[in-house]
Order: C-alpha cells, then structure tokens, then sequence
C-alpha cells in the first residue's frame, strides 16, 4: 500500500462518496423513496461507509505520524470545525431569515434558533430545525446529514484511547479489537450494539486495521483479498448483507484509494471538497426544492443542486477549510513515524 502525498485515489473517493449522500438524499427529500442497492441499503448509507473506511486508515495514520493526544485533537478540531461553524452561521442568520414563515423579531427571539445555532456549531446539543423554517416539507430538517460527525469524533476519541495506551504499536490489538467489536454487533445479544454508532465504527476501525497491518495486509495481500471475498459472498448468500459489506468495502476503497490511478488521481487539484459537499448539500438541496415548490423532476434538482453545491464547497475550501488547516503547523512539532500514504481526512 504505497502512495504519496496527493497522488493517489482518496480524493476522488471521498468526492464519490459525498456524491452518494447527495444523490440518496434528493429522492428522500422529494418524498420519491432513496434508491437502495445491496440488498436495501441506501446510496447515502453507502457513501457514509466509505468515508468511516477512509478516515478510519487516514487519522490512524496521522496518529501513527505524530501520537500525541492534544496536538491529535487540534487537528482533528481544525479539520471538522471552521467549516461546520460556517456553515451553522449562514444556515442561522443567512437562509434562515430569508425562508422562515415568522417575522424576524419572532425568529430571532425563538430559543430554538440559539439552540440550533449553539447545538450544531459546538455538536454538543445538534439539533435540526430552525424556526418557521422548511415547515411542511416531506423533512421539515435544516441539515440532517451532520449527525454522522458526532458518531465520526466518538471513534476518533476510542482511537486516540488506543494509541495512549500504546495498543496502536502492536498490530494484534487492532484486529482483536476489531472482532470483539463485530462480535458485539452481530453475535451477542446487546441491543445498545446494533446501533449507527456501531454500524459506522466496524468500517472506521477496519480501515484503522488496514494501516496498522498494512505490512502484513502487503505482505500476504495474495491471501488477505481472496479470503475477504469469500468470507463476504459467504454472508451475502445468507442474507447478511450488511456484514458482507463491512469485510470487503473498507478493504477495497482502501486499497484503491492507495493506488495512483491516471485522470481519477487528479481530483484533488482544486482541494478537497468533499467535506464542504457533504455539510451544504442538504440545505442547499431543501432551498432548490422550496423555490420551485417541489415542481421539478428529480434529474433537474439533483443537476443544480450539485452545481450549487460544488460552488459553496470550492468557497468552503479555500476560504475556510484550508486556512484553518494551515494553522495546524502552530499546534506543534511533530514526531515522524510513518510516510503519508493519503491526502488529509476529511476529518
């Protein structure tokens, strides 16, 4: 698993991915029903797979490059937080005031704007309303697509446990960990287990599995891919769609995203805007809906809506996003361990 800087695939995959979420959520919005594939999974649940899975080997990279606890949260804060601040301000005092049913004085004067504003722009309380806002649509929702980075910081919060008790040094602990984990999900009989927060995470601790074993995943690569495979359609044919792709998805967006492929490598030229696709499009696709009043054919919105989405997330970008990551050389120095096999994590 070789790469180098930006070089490689990720940052076309993370693009995909967030393609995914948007393509699922304009038929949910438009009370069309989301297309399924696997077996009755959602395209959005897909691409959200497949971010867990790039982020899970990314940030175990970073820590593996520099394991240190509050220069690892620095990051990772400066990574999810500028552009999700951003976003939360114009969704409160941008679109909001220009789409809500109530006078300003009464939007203004509603706590319920200060807690959506408090609440999303800190994940601490998230909530996905605004006052007057949306009212009567199929989802009457601001933003529904941010509740996956709360689960995506829980895991960056177990990892980082890990890594301070030294478990990441030792590439048994992982997929030890790792099983224990599926084990608890699909065997055991813990409701609390089957869960979004345990759904998401096998994907994310997988793809940490992949960089700490990644030497002996190369190494023995002619067996680890077939044995994957089989161990997938295995429980495909028993109609656990869900854990077949849990074992052969992680393994192989990894995998591909480490390769330098022509054309597909060339993605990132104009910066990683997947995070920026993934927190405006779901407000932005509720605004297209509500001026044309839902008139138009799904193909319509989903056209402008990704043109749309594609300007706010270039703005996010180079505005927001990479400035804040810049500040990261202030965080403090750091401590090379491992080369860097992908571009940075959305998260």
């Amino acid at each position: 698993m070789k790469g180098a800087g930006h070089s490689n695939n990720f940052d076309f995959i993370r693009v995909l991915a967030a393609s995914l979420v948007i393509f699922s959520h304009q038929y949910g919005l438009m009370a069309l029903g989301e297309p399924t594939v696997f077996g009755g999974f959602s395209y959005g649940g897909l691409g959200v797979l497949i971010f867990f899975s790039i982020s899970g080997y990314l940030v175990t990279q970073s820590w593996d490059r520099d394991p240190n606890v509050p220069r690892f949260a620095a990051k990772r804060i400066l990574r999810i937080f500028p552009g999700l601040i951003c976003v939360t301000l114009l969704m409160t005092f941008v679109m909001g005031p220009r789409v809500t049913t109530l006078s300003h004085a009464e939007y203004f004067q509603s706590q319920e704007t200060w807690d959506f504003l408090w609440g999303t722009a800190t994940l601490w309380n998230l909530t996905d309303k605004l006052p007057g806002v949306f009212v009567g649509f199929h989802h009457p929702t601001v933003n529904s697509s941010l509740w996956t980075i709360p689960l995506e910081l829980k895991w960056y919060g177990f990892l980082a446990v890990l890594g301070l008790f030294g478990s990441l040094r030792h590439r048994y602990v992982l997929p030890a960990t790792l099983l224990v984990l599926a084990l608890c999900r699909f065997v055991l009989p813990i409701e609390e287990a089957r869960h979004p927060l345990m759904d998401f995470g096998l994907c994310f601790m997988f793809g940490a599995t992949m960089h700490v074993c990644r030497a002996d995943i190369e190494r023995y690569r002619s067996i680890v891919a077939p044995a994957l495979g089989c161990a997938a359609v295995g429980f495909w044919l028993l109609r656990n769609e869900y854990f077949a792709l849990v074992i052969a998805l992680p393994y192989v967006v990894v995998a591909f995203g480490n390769m330098s492929t022509p054309v597909v490598r060339q993605f990132g030229r104009f910066g990683d805007l997947s995070y920026g696709l993934y927190i405006y499009a779901f407000p932005i696709q509720q605004l297209i809906i509500r001026h044309w009043n839902n008139s138009k054919p799904v193909w319509f919105n989903m056209i402008l809506s990704f043109v749309a989405i594609s300007v706010m997330a270039f703005l996010s970008w180079h505005l927001v996003e990479n400035p804040a990551m810049s500040l990261k050389r202030f965080v403090g120095k750091r401590r090379s361990r491992a080369p860097e096999t992908g571009a940075a994590t959305r998260a």
